[in-house]
């Protein structure tokens, strides 16, 4: 087993990561996606530093507002190109946030694809 220090390290570098391949997939240019993905690694541990924590598998976080909105938008008919706009994501941005959000909505999170 590795040291928890080393373990440590991977699971912030694993956030950071994570966050950055996500905003990069809401068309957020790269060097903003790298400083977000470092923020949020950083709030983590100023966050909850210190605290022993245990994520279960198969769970995924609840859909946020945005996601919802989104959803809503779409099942409603909404284009494309009214989606892009009023949300301000590429079209590649949008589809995949509908796609990872139905899959969590469905409880198929499992099944959900790493960015």
């Amino acid at each position: 087993m590795k040291p928890m220090k080393a373990r440590r390290a991977e699971m912030y570098a694993q956030v950071a990561d994570r966050a950055k391949e996500t905003a990069l997939s809401l068309g957020i240019c790269a060097d903003l996606a790298e400083h977000i993905g470092a923020a949020v690694a950083d709030g983590l541990a100023e966050d909850f530093g210190g605290q022993m924590m245990s994520f279960p598998l198969g769970s995924a976080y609840r859909l946020s507002r945005r996601e919802l909105s989104i959803l809503a938008d779409h099942a409603g008919g909404m284009s494309w190109q009214h989606l892009i706009r009023k949300y301000h994501m590429t079209e590649r941005g949008i589809r995949l946030l509908i796609r990872r959000a139905n899959l969590r909505r469905s409880g198929s999170v499992e099944q959900m694809p790493l960015l």
